[in-house]
């Protein structure tokens, strides 16, 4: 009940980012591609981020977790361009959960796995295009 009242906000952010073209700009460095998100964490010890547990990925963070089916990705909040597009990360992330999609995560930054701010669903394989 509780995805299908928020269906419309996420249906909007999956569009949003359709019409942008899923691109990254020049400085960052994709750290996952064509994973499968298994588990999505609201916060990382106390921190102002989410987590998320993708599997079957390519990419620098694609190595499992010690103990884990994947790896732990993590999207602070200050790093990304605003609070609204960290919870349209955070929904895009949601709905790859519920949908089974893959994805695609960024780091504008750097290549490190705790400091991703972009993400993409698609229901194939992924391009860097």
């Amino acid at each position: 009940m509780l995805f299908s009242r928020r269906l419309p906000a996420i249906l909007f952010c999956v569009f949003g980012a359709l019409a942008l073209g899923g691109k990254v700009g020049a400085a960052s460095t994709y750290i996952i591609m064509d994973g499968t998100i298994i588990d999505v964490a609201n916060t990382v010890n106390g921190m102002q981020a989410f987590a998320v547990l993708v599997a079957g990925a390519t990419g620098p963070c694609s190595m499992p977790t010690p103990g884990k089916q994947g790896a732990w990705i993590i999207f602070p909040e200050n790093k990304a361009q605003s609070p609204a597009t960290h919870r349209m990360a955070q929904q895009l992330a949601m709905l790859a959960l519920a949908t089974g999609k893959k994805v695609r995560i960024a780091n504008y930054q750097d290549a490190s796995c705790f400091g991703a701010s972009f993400i993409s669903i698609s229901n194939g394989p992924s391009s860097t295009d």
